[in-house]
């Protein structure tokens, strides 16, 4: 939260607000280079591994969900990726989303964060192995050593096919995300 108050007050002569969706975003991306397996999809049977990150990103609009794509995501800053998760938005929410842009994605994430909901369970995007869900961030006591902070968590649930990947290298992809969205500058270093 304090990084991205900072990138804020430095960008926002440019007309750049990076959101925690942003943060997050750029997060699940460089995550999925490190854990190849989950930037995969599985179609027919057959599985298939992605070199390239096309994310999806969920809108919900009143008739439904559309989830337009990010292609190659992984080429993208943090303020590209922002960019893109606007535009898209916009162009969903309006009516003018291109069929072409709702195909191709690798991974989706969806995000209750500006709804009173801190967990829940996201439904798999076939043909897609796995969907990040992010809840609302909320203050909590947790414990620094003997000491109790106030912390801002944000929660994180994990859908996944079983019949692609197992539970523990899917664990292992939600821990780099956890981690490095607890140390942001590692994922804008990247």
């Amino acid at each position: 939260m304090t990084i991205r108050k900072k990138m804020n007050a430095s960008l926002v002569e440019r007309g750049v607000k990076l959101t925690l969706t942003d943060f997050v975003a750029k997060t699940v991306v460089t995550s999925l280079k490190k854990h190849p397996k989950m930037n995969a999809t599985l179609e027919n049977g057959r599985l298939a591994f992605h070199e390239r990150v096309h994310l999806g990103i969920a809108v919900a609009l009143d008739v439904g969900l559309m989830v337009p794509v990010i292609n190659d995501a992984c080429c993208l800053t943090i303020k590209g990726l922002s960019k893109r998760i606007r535009e898209n938005a916009d162009e969903v929410r309006s009516g003018r989303v291109q069929a072409e842009s709702l195909k191709g994605s690798t991974f989706t994430i969806s995000n209750l964060e500006k709804y009173d909901v801190e967990y829940f369970t996201p439904v798999l995007n076939p043909p897609e192995i796995g969907i990040l869900g992010v809840g609302r961030v909320m203050p909590e006591a947790v414990f620094i050593g003997d000491h109790v902070e106030k912390r801002m968590i944000q929660p994180l649930s994990l859908t996944f096919d079983h019949r692609a990947i197992d539970g523990a290298p899917a664990a292992d992809f939600l821990q780099t995300v956890k981690t490095m969205l607890e140390q942001p500058y590692r994922t804008l270093a990247e």
